[in-house]
C-alpha cells in the first residue's frame, strides 16, 4: 500500500468517514446540464468520476440554494423533483464509488431571490464580465435575517433528504453572507455590526438553524476569509476568535486569504487561489498553520493548487492541516489519490494552472486532461484497439508526444518522428518563464512518459514523404505544428517573432515594442519588464489579452500592470517602422513609441500545405495540433487524444 500514511488516514467526523484526507472543491460543469439546467449523464459521471478516483468527499456546487430563486442563467434548480431524481442518483453512485458526497450552498440565491445586502450597500461579483461589477441591494432586517435563515435550513434538509453527507458554506467575499463578516462592507451600528461577534452573529444564526434541522447526520464545512490583503480588511485573529466562537457549531473551516473589494474592472488583485503568479505562493498554508496553532476544535482544511502528494503529506506530517482540499488538480487527473494507493504518483498529470477550467456557462475544459467534461463518453469509447497497427507520428511537440503516448497505450506500435534536436516543440517558452513553471512540469511529465514506454523515437530525424511509405505505416499522424505571422508593415525590416526569444536566445536591446497584445505578448511583456527592459505593447483590438479566459486575463494583468516599464495602446493600427520608432494609429490620432527592438505577436500560421505534402500515399492520414489549427496546448492535446481513439 501507500507510503503516505498520514494522507491516506481515515477521519471520523460527527457520524460520517472518510476514507483519507484528500477532498474535491466545488466546480459546477454547466455546460454538461441540458437545456432546462437539469443534470445529464455526462454531468453525473463527472462527479462520480472523481469519486471512483479516490477523493474521500466530492463536492457539488452551482445549484439555487433557495426556494424560488431561480435565475434562468443555468443555476440548478435544487427543489425541482425532475432535479432532484437525478441529483439523488449522482449521489448514490457517488457512495457506491466509497466517498461521500458534499453540496455547497449558491449564496448569491440571497441577491436573486430578495435584494438583500447587508447594509444596502454594493454587492460586487466577478461573474464572467469583468466590466459586470454587481449591483445594490437593499439592507436587511432582523425578520429578513430570521426568513433567510430559516429558508436556508430547508434547503439543507433538503440537499439530506437526497443523500448528501455534507455542506459547504460558501461565506466568503463579497457574497451577501460574507459581507457581515468584514468590516469593510458591514458598518451597521446595530447588534450585526461592529465587533468580531456581532459580525458573525447572523452567519451564526444560520449555521444553528441548520445544525438543529440536521443534527448530527452531515458535516458542516465553513469557507470563509481568513485575512484581507488590505488594511482595514478581516485579520488572522478575527478569524481565530470567530472559529472560537463556531466550535462546536462547524466542524471543517477552510479559510484563505481574501483580495481587495473590486470597484472597477481593472482593479484586480490576486486571485484568490494559487497561481504561478501569486507574490505569495504560501499564502493559504501560513493562514492554515496559524488556525492549527490555535488549538480549535474543528478539522482545518487547506487548499491551493494541491496535487502534489509528497506536499501534501508533509503538510498533514506537520501538523499544518488535517484535511487537503483539491480543485484544479483533481480536474488534470481525478485519479490522483488512486495513484497514491498505487505508489504510482510519478504518473499524475500535472494542472498547468491556465485556469480554462473555471466555471463558465458555455465550455468546461482541461488542457491537460481532454476527457474533463467527456468522463461519459470516453468511458464507452477508451478501450484497447481491437488490431495492432504500426503508427507513425512526425512531429515531436505537444500534440505528437501525447498522440504517440496514447496510441501506445491502446496497444499500438509506435515511432515518433522529431527533426530537431529536442522534444517538447513550442513549449521550450516554459523553460525560460519562471511564472510558466506548471508549464514546465507538465512538460517534463511528457517526457518521462514517452521515455517510460517502448516508443522508437526519432530525433534529428526530418521524416520525408517517400520515408513514411517505404517504411509502410498502417496510420500516419502529422504534427508539425505552424509558423509565426508576419506583418507587411512599411519600414520593418528588423524585427524578432516572440517565440525567437525563447526558441533562438534573440538578442532584445533598449526599448521594446511588441505588436500584439494578446496571451503571448502580454506574457512576453511581462517576462522582458522583469529583465528591465522597457516594453510598449500595441494590440489592435480594444483589449488585451482578449483571446483569454477572463480569469486568466486578470492572473497574468495584474502583474503585468504593477510592472515598472510598462506601456500598452489598445485599438492602434501599426502604420511604420521610421527612424527607431513605431508609428501607429489611435482614434484617428498618429502616434508613435520608441523602438530599439521590434517584436512580432500576432499570431501562427499553420503548416497546411506543408502537412499535405508529407502524407504518404494509400495510407489513412490524420492532422493534429497547430498544423491543423493553430491554437494552443490544450488543442494539441485534445486533438491527439480524439485521433488516437480512432485507430
Amino acid at each position: 500500500m501507500s507510503s503516505y500514511k498520514n494522507l491516506i488516514a481515515p477521519l471520523k467526523i460527527r457520524n460520517k468517514i472518510l476514507r483519507n484526507r484528500f477532498i474535491t472543491l466545488p466546480m459546477m460543469p454547466f455546460p454538461l446540464t441540458d437545456e432546462k439546467a437539469r443534470p445529464t449523464q455526462k454531468f453525473i459521471e463527472h462527479f462520480v468520476t472523481k469519486a471512483e478516483g479516490g477523493a474521500a468527499m466530492v463536492t457539488w456546487s452551482g445549484s439555487g440554494f433557495m426556494p424560488d430563486s431561480s435565475t434562468g442563467d443555468g443555476t440548478m434548480d435544487l427543489f425541482d423533483l425532475v432535479n432532484q431524481r437525478a441529483i439523488f442518483n449522482m449521489v448514490e453512485r457517488i457512495h457506491k464509488a466509497g466517498a461521500l458526497a458534499c453540496v455547497e450552498d449558491f449564496p448569491g440565491s440571497l441577491q436573486v431571490s430578495a435584494g438583500f445586502s447587508v447594509c444596502g450597500n454594493s454587492v460586487i461579483g466577478s461573474g464572467y464580465d469583468p466590466e459586470s461589477m454587481g449591483y445594490t441591494g437593499k439592507m436587511m432586517t432582523v425578520e429578513d435575517m430570521e426568513l433567510v435563515s430559516d429558508r436556508y435550513a430547508e434547503a439543507v434538509y433538503t440537499a439530506y433528504t437526497l443523500g448528501f453527507d455534507a455542506l459547504l458554506m460558501h461565506f466568503l467575499g463579497n457574497d451577501p453572507i460574507g459581507q457581515f463578516i468584514s468590516p469593510v462592507t458591514n458598518k451597521r451600528t446595530d447588534e450585526f455590526g461592529g465587533s468580531v461577534e456581532n459580525r458573525w452573529r447572523f452567519p451564526i444564526m444560520i449555521i444553528d438553524k441548520v445544525r438543529q434541522r440536521v443534527g448530527d447526520n452531515m458535516i458542516l464545512w465553513l469557507r470563509t476569509g481568513g485575512a484581507d490583503v488590505f488594511e482595514g480588511g478581516i485579520t488572522i485573529e478575527d478569524t481565530i476568535e470567530a472559529c472560537h466562537l463556531l466550535e462546536g457549531k462547524v466542524d471543517i473551516i477552510e479559510a484563505g486569504q481574501s483580495p481587495r473589494p473590486v470597484t472597477k474592472a481593472w482593479e484586480i488583485t490576486e486571485l484568490p487561489f494559487l497561481n504561478d503568479y501569486s507574490s505569495d505562493p504560501e499564502m493559504h498554508l501560513n493562514l492554515s498553520k496559524k488556525l492549527k496553532a490555535a488549538n480549535l476544535k474543528m478539522q482545518v482544511m487547506y487548499t491551493g493548487a494541491n496535487q502534489d502528494p509528497d506536499r501534501m503529506e508533509e503538510i498533514l506530517e506537520n501538523g499544518w492541516a488535517d484535511i487537503i482540499g483539491c480543485c484544479r488538480g483533481v480536474l488534470a487527473d481525478p485519479n490522483v489519490m488512486n495513484k497514491v494507493y498505487n505508489h504510482d504518483v510519478k504518473n499524475i498529470t500535472p494542472c498547468v494552472k491556465c485556469l480554462k477550467c473555471v466555471d463558465t456557462p458555455l465550455e468546461i475544459c482541461c488542457t491537460v486532461n481532454p476527457k474533463y467534461g467527456h468522463e461519459y463518453d470516453y468511458k464507452v469509447m477508451n478501450v484497447p484497439a481491437s488490431t495492432v497497427k504500426k503508427v507513425g507520428i512526425v512531429g515531436g511537440g505537444p500534440a505528437g508526444i501525447n498522440a504517440a503516448i496514447n496510441a501506445y497505450d491502446r496497444g499500438h506500435k509506435v515511432t515518433l518522428f522529431e527533426k530537431s534536436d529536442r522534444l517538447g516543440g513550442r513549449m521550450v517558452f516554459c523553460d525560460k518563464m519562471e511564472f510558466k513553471n506548471s508549464y514546465l512540469r507538465y512538460k517534463n511529465y511528457l517526457l518521462e512518459q514517452l521515455k517510460s514506454r517502448d516508443i522508437e523515437v526519432r530525433m534529428n530525424c526530418e521524416a520525408t514523404k517517400e520515408q513514411l511509405e517505404k517504411e509502410g505505416y498502417d496510420e500516419v499522424i502529422i504534427a508539425i505544428g505552424a509558423d509565426n505571422r508576419a506583418l507587411n508593415i512599411e519600414g520593418m525590416d528588423d524585427y524578432i517573432f516572440a517565440s525567437d526569444i525563447y526558441e533562438n536566445d534573440a538578442e532584445v536591446n533598449g526599448d521594446v515594442v511588441i505588436i500584439g497584445g494578446g496571451a503571448i505578448g502580454c506574457e512576453t511583456a511581462l517576462y522582458l519588464t522583469r529583465r528591465g527592459y522597457h516594453v510598449t505593447v500595441l494590440e489592435a483590438t480594444d483589449k488585451l489579452c482578449g483571446n483569454c479566459h477572463v480569469e486568466y486575463m486578470r492572473a497574468l494583468m495584474y502583474p503585468l500592470l504593477q510592472q515598472e516599464g510598462f506601456e500598452s495602446y489598445v485599438s492602434a493600427k501599426v502604420c511604420k517602422v521610421e527612424d527607431g520608432k513605431v508609428f501607429f494609429e489611435q482614434e484617428g490620432e498618429m502616434k508613435s513609441v520608441k523602438a530599439d527592438t521590434v517584436v512580432l505577436s500576432v499570431g501562427m500560421v499553420p503548416r497546411m500545405q506543408e502537412a499535405v505534402d508529407l502524407a504518404p500515399a494509400n495510407t489513412k492520414v490524420c492532422f493534429i495540433g497547430d498544423c491543423n489549427k493553430a491554437s494552443d496546448v490544450k488543442y494539441a492535446v485534445a486533438s491527439a487524444y480524439d485521433t488516437t481513439l480512432r485507430i
